[in-house]
C-alpha cells in the first residue's frame, strides 16, 4: 500500500509540474514575462555557478595535467633531437678540421658517415677502481661490444659487456680505459688514461709536455679507428712536476660529467659506407 501511495504521489507531482510548465509556456507566448525571466535568472545564477564549479575545476585541473604531460613529452623529444644534432655537429666540425689540415695522403680516407641511437643510463658503478655505466639497451637493440658511446658534450666511453636487454659502458675515468687524443690548440698527441677518480683522466705520452697549458682541450685523435676523431674528451686541470720520477704529471677533467648525463648516443659507421670501403679495398 505504501509503495502504491508513493507512486500516486509522485505521479501527481509530475502532472502538476507538467501543468505549470504548460501554463508558463502559454503565458510566455501571450504575456511579456521578460522582467520575470530576468529576475529568476538573477536568483538562479548563484546556484548555477556553484553547481558548475566542480566541472570547471575538473576541466582546469585536467587541462593543466594534460599540458604538463605534453610539455614533458615535447621536452624529452627536443632533448633527444639536440643530442643527435650536437653529435652530428661534432662530426661536421671534424670533417672541416680534416680539410683544414690538408692531409697529404688519400689513404687516410674521408670521415665515414655515422649512425646514432639514443640509450638511457640505468645506473652507475662508482667504485674506486671501477667506473662504468649500465644502459637500458643490449644486443636486442643492436648494441655490440666495442661500440662507442657519446654524450651531448663529447666522448662518453665504450661498450664492454652486453646482454639481450642491457649493456655496460666503460667510462673514460676507469683505470682500464685509454683513448688516443690530441691537443686542440697545438695538435700534439697524447693518451688519456683513466685514474679511477670521478671525471678525471691522466694525460701520458705527451708530445711537447712543456707546451701544455691549463685549460687546454684534448679531442679524440681517431688513431686506431676505434673512436671517431675530433670529439671533446677532457680539459687540462693540473700540471705538476713529480721529482721522484722526473716526470710532469698532467691531469684533466673529462668533458662528460658522468653524474649528470642520463642519456647517451651509441654510434657506429653506416653499413653502406663500410661496404663501399670493403669493395674498394678488394678492387
Amino acid at each position: 500500500m505504501q509503495s502504491s501511495e508513493a507512486i500516486k504521489y509522485h505521479t501527481y507531482k509530475f502532472l502538476i509540474v507538467v501543468f505549470v510548465s504548460i501554463l508558463l509556456l502559454i503565458a510566455d507566448h501571450r504575456v511579456d514575462l521578460t522582467h520575470l525571466r530576468t529576475a529568476l535568472s538573477i536568483v538562479i545564477y548563484p546556484i548555477q555557478y556553484v553547481v558548475d564549479v566542480p566541472a570547471r575545476v575538473t576541466h582546469a585541473v585536467g587541462g593543466y595535467f594534460q599540458s604538463h604531460s605534453r610539455l614533458l613529452k615535447e621536452n624529452k623529444e627536443l632533448n633527444r633531437i639536440v643530442m643527435v644534432y650536437s653529435a652530428k655537429d661534432q662530426s661536421y666540425r671534424s670533417i672541416f678540421a680534416e680539410n683544414a689540415r690538408l692531409r697529404d695522403t688519400l689513404a687516410m680516407g674521408v670521415k665515414s658517415e655515422r649512425l646514432f641511437m639514443i640509450s638511457h643510463v640505468l645506473s652507475l658503478q662508482a667504485e674506486r677502481f671501477r667506473r662504468a655505466s649500465t644502459l637500458n639497451q643490449g644486443t636486442n637493440a643492436g648494441v655490440f661490444d666495442g661500440q662507442v658511446a657519446l654524450s651531448g658534450s663529447g666522448i662518453y666511453g665504450q661498450v664492454i659487456e652486453t646482454t639481450p636487454q642491457t649493456s655496460v659502458i666503460l667510462q673514460l675515468a676507469d683505470p682500464k680505459h685509454t683513448i688516443p687524443v690530441r691537443n686542440s690548440r697545438t695538435g700534439a698527441t697524447a693518451l688519456a688514461v683513466g685514474t679511477g677518480d670521478v671525471n678525471t683522466v691522466r694525460l701520458t705520452s705527451i708530445d711537447d709536455v712543456e707546451h701544455v697549458e691549463i685549460g687546454d682541450l684534448y679531442l679524440s685523435s681517431g688513431l686506431g679507428q676505434v673512436f671517431p676523431s675530433d670529439y671533446p674528451v677532457a680539459r687540462v686541470q693540473q700540471k705538476r712536476y713529480n721529482p721522484s720520477d722526473s716526470m710532469t704529471i698532467v691531469t684533466a677533467n673529462t668533458v662528460t660529467n658522468y653524474g649528470k648525463v642520463r642519456e647517451v648516443l651509441l654510434t657506429w659507421r653506416s653499413q653502406a659506407n663500410v661496404s663501399s670501403k670493403t669493395t674498394e679495398a678488394e678492387q
